[in-house]
């Protein structure tokens, strides 16, 4: 950086006079993790920057194509302080490459590039003011959504985990948090007031962004399962920010060669409209599956073979999607070629094993739960294989089944069963499938339903504990008065 300037003027009334120029300049933007060229010249005239010619690139090795300028000026008012601003940029970047950009979950390559106008940044005393289009070309990106956090710190507030029910759980960041309101010094909160805030936490932006041609991007549902949902898209999005709130609208239409995997490929289409939340988008897409189903006739050979066409009409929003199952065998209705099968078990169980559910036997239905087990975890089925493994082992294990949940939990597969026996509610969880040991057992069994507003129940807990080398069971027994909150 060179610069010759004259100061004269007062104190409180400063006058400069000078230019200044930027040479070989570089600088990190931590967001994405790319590094940035800078060159530019510029002018200082009393209260007035001018900036003439400053040049943005890219590091040649990461995008050659790469290059943004940006021209305009800067007011001061008393204090030094800025009273206004207008700058016009113009250019194309890469903004996001493998490194991802910020925590987002968003990695890939990303080139973003101004319309004919360029985008306009205004400053006042208010803050900064971003304005215009951005086009996106070589749209091709993995996003891997991130497990929802629940504990977290705050001053003065302790987090305690509560269930909101009478039946046991086990212990799970998933359950329902809640809060206690503690006393806060008064130091803390006076040295929260005087902390200062950054200059982009003034930042506003209202941006109008377009796909240039057809985009990609890859939703990793599951990484422990590889259940994905790969789109290629197109549509624009206005995002804005104002205050530090960042709302988004716009549809983004899914194109013919995108593709859902859940055990087989089903070809997907429909749109995404994004209300506000740029992270949890609404969906509108179906996804079909075709394959063949081979009626058998008896135990030596088989019979007529049908076309089945299996359907997902996924709605709902990206954290909260809804799933409903249709079924179609050589064009009709699957209940009406079936009238007493289940949609969705059988859908589930011809895309496993290629028969429905009634067709396994006893130990190819056990068989078939171990192995949608290992195979699933927490994406856009989940809630819908839950329900089936709860019938399957229900025809298994008998009526005593009243519930089965199964999915990861820090890295951790498991599966949990809760049944009734006896007016006991009965858990068993954990890796049952490959390793029994590992299992976690409890029992409870309600005393007093109602006592004092309350159930007094008695409780039997089993749990494996790591010690050292060594793995020991924890048996526990203990009696709990809960109240519901």
């Amino acid at each position: 950086i060179t610069a010759e300037i004259d100061l004269g003027g007062t104190f409180d009334k400063p006058s400069f006079k000078g230019n200044f120029s930027l040479q070989n300049c570089i600088f990190k933007f931590d967001p994405n993790g790319k590094y940035y060229l800078v060159y530019g010249v510029g002018k200082i005239d009393s209260n007035a920057i001018y900036v003439e010619d400053l040049n943005l690139w890219n590091n040649p090795d990461d995008y050659s194509g790469g290059e943004v300028r940006v021209n305009g000026k800067i007011y001061f008012g008393g204090g030094y302080s800025i009273s206004k601003g207008d700058f016009n940029i113009t250019g194309k970047l890469l903004v996001m490459d493998k490194e991802g950009f910020g925590t987002t979950g968003l990695y890939g390559r990303v080139i973003a590039q101004t319309g004919e106008n360029g985008l306009s940044l205004k400053i006042d005393t208010t803050g900064f003011y971003l304005n215009g289009e951005i086009f996106l070309s070589d749209v091709d990106v993995n996003y891997f959504p991130k497990q929802s956090i629940s504990a977290r710190q705050g001053t003065g507030f302790e987090y305690v985990y509560v269930s909101p029910v009478d039946t046991v759980k086990e212990e799970s960041t998933a359950e329902e948090l809640v809060h206690l309101n503690l006393p806060v010094k008064v130091n803390e909160i006076q040295n929260e007031g005087v902390k200062k805030q950054s200059i982009f936490s003034k930042f506003n932006y209202d941006l109008k962004i377009y796909t240039l041609n057809n985009a990609k991007i890859n939703i990793l549902l599951n990484t422990q399962t590889g259940e994905e949902f790969f789109a290629e898209f197109s549509g624009n999005l206005n995002l804005r920010s104002y205050s530090g709130l960042m709302v988004a609208h716009g549809v983004v239409d899914v194109l013919d060669r995108s593709y859902y995997n859940f055990f087989k490929r089903f070809n997907a289409k429909g749109k995404i409209k994004f209300v506000e939340d740029l992270k949890n988008p609404e969906l509108d897409i179906t996804a079909t599956y075709t394959g063949t189903h081979t009626v058998l006739t008896d135990t030596l050979s088989s019979g007529k073979v049908e076309n089945v066409l299996i359907e997902l009409l996924i709605s709902g929003t990206l954290s909260k999607p809804v799933v409903k199952i249709q079924m179609y065998i050589d064009g009709e209705d699957y209940q009406k070629v079936y009238p007493h099968g289940e949609v969705e078990s059988d859908a589930i169980s011809f895309l496993v094993t290629g028969r429905f559910k009634d067709e396994l036997s006893r130990s190819e239905a056990s068989l078939f739960t171990e192995n949608l087990w290992s195979s699933t975890g927490a994406g856009l089925l989940s809630g819908v294989v839950s329900g089936v493994v709860t019938d399957v082992l229900r025809d298994v294990l008998g009526g005593v089944v009243t519930a089965a949940e199964f999915g990861y939990y820090s890295g951790f597969k498991g599966l949990r069963i809760t049944g009734n026996i006896g007016g006991a509610v009965v858990q068993i969880g954990g890796d049952i499938f490959t390793d029994i040991s590992k299992s976690v057992v409890i029992v409870q069994y309600p005393l007093f339903k109602k006592f004092l507003g309350g159930n007094l129940t008695i409780e039997y807990q089993r749990k494996p504990v790591q010690f050292y080398q060594e793995k020991e069971i924890l048996n526990k027994l203990g009696l709990y008065y809960r109240i519901r909150l």
